[in-house]
């Protein structure tokens, strides 16, 4: 059956016992195929090699936005110049889809966690935003197309996040633009969704402080459950220390030396990816003696696990419930406050007794406060001397304290004051 194809051609074909064809009359094997289930579709009859090659069959697409009639058309002539060329549309049909699915979302990002990630961030960053990618990112961007992602699927992933947390909607889209952007630089995108779009308001820095009687309940209250084998040590060590509650997490027994006193985090485990030490002070050692049970400790493992080569887990419902069991005594926290408070407590408490901004900052392994790229090749000096007696300065103050007791690993009297 032969007639230009219309709209009005294209309704008024009805389906058969089986299939039929109706050819274009202004271009040369253009057709639309209409199936026995009354499927309408656009295709392209051609030969690769001109009269004696076998007739070969490409489909353009089913009749439906945005194939109408004058735009399947249209495209049949643009193929037919790619065949001239000797091009075949079917080749070109096939790499495609297969792009399409190298570069679906939840693929492509695995080759950029792998590929990039790995290689560019520190383990505890990795760890946060493969976590991002899985639980927030993926479900909704996953089966999508690199290039089929817009602006509006970007607002969907972000409008997913709880209102009460902006920093998580800021990272995420850092998070995703860093990733299309690493798209373009491999030549997998063209121009990037996120081009012109504003981010997340900044969020303004915390500046809660937990005040020494706050501490002081804070200490008092991880002896509060018989079970806190694991968090009580944790939390006393994350005032202890003043570092990150990753890196406290995250300890290991072969990164502790007792004899010379000192706790090594590599790269890896940094956020700035520098190697860092901590002097630990008498307090300390006596924690991980308990922990250790014995002052051989073990040579290697996770120092803090709820199974074996397991990574502490839970923190949420710790905090929750240390605040419900401060909260029914007579010693509740004027308000609010997070695990990551104590770092800036511990920093603030360094400065209150009168220890140098700088040696606070190695101890937080921050970069120091005077460097630049003109002055830092000129500042070396590690302040290891200084590390070690702020920490035992700060370890003389924890135990003023919880009273007389030689070890705020020991409960603290209920009737303590400061």
């Amino acid at each position: 059956m032969a007639s230009k194809i219309t709209l009005r051609t294209v309704q008024a074909a009805t389906p058969s016992s089986r299939d039929i064809f109706v050819w274009d009359t202004e271009v040369r094997g253009f057709g639309l195929k209409v199936t026995k289930a009354g499927k309408k579709v656009y295709v392209l009859q051609f030969r690769m090699g001109g009269k004696g090659t076998p007739t070969r069959r490409h489909t353009i697409g089913t009749h439906a936005s945005p194939w109408q009639p004058a735009d399947a058309r249209n495209e049949a002539r643009r193929i037919l110049e790619q065949i001239k060329g000797g091009i075949d549309p079917r080749a070109v049909a096939q790499e495609r889809r297969r792009q399409e699915v190298d570069l679906r979302f939840d693929r492509y990002v695995q080759s950029f966690l792998e590929s990039y990630a790995k290689r560019e961030w520190g383990e505890r960053t990795y760890k946060t935003h493969e976590s991002n990618i899985r639980r927030w990112l993926v479900p909704t961007l996953g089966m999508r197309p690199l290039m089929g992602i817009e602006r509006r699927h970007v607002t969907e992933v972000l409008d997913k996040v709880p209102f009460d947390s902006p920093a998580l909607r800021r990272d995420l889209f850092k998070l995703i633009r860093r990733i299309m952007n690493w798209a373009i630089e491999q030549g997998d995108l063209g121009r990037s969704p996120m081009v012109g779009m504003r981010g997340p308001s900044k969020i303004p820095p915390r500046n809660r402080l937990l005040t020494d009687h706050e501490l002081q309940v804070i200490l008092a209250h991880t002896h509060a459950e018989p079970e806190w084998a694991i968090w009580g040590p944790f939390i006393r060590l994350l005032l202890i220390t003043g570092q990150r509650r990753g890196e406290v997490a995250g300890m290991r027994w072969e990164e502790l030396d007792r004899n010379d006193k000192v706790w090594t985090l590599e790269s890896r485990r940094t956020k700035n990816q520098h190697v860092h030490q901590v002097p630990l002070s008498d307090l300390a050692v006596i924690e991980l003696d308990i922990l250790g049970q014995g002052t051989t400790w073990p040579r290697r493992g996770a120092v803090f696990q709820h199974k074996p080569e397991t990574s502490l887990a839970g923190f949420s419902k710790m905090k929750a419930r240390l605040d419900r069991i401060i909260c029914d005594s007579d010693m509740e926290l004027k308000r609010e406050w997070r695990l990551h408070d104590i770092r800036r407590s511990f920093a603030t408490g360094l400065q209150r007794l009168h220890v140098r901004m700088e040696v606070i900052a190695a101890l937080q392994n921050h970069r120091s406060i005077h460097s630049g790229k003109t002055t830092e090749p000129y500042h070396l000096h590690d302040w290891a001397p200084e590390r070690v007696e702020a920490m035992q300065l700060w370890a003389e103050h924890l135990k003023k304290l919880v009273g007389p007791s030689e070890s705020i690993a020991m409960p603290a009297p209920s009737s303590s004051t400061t």
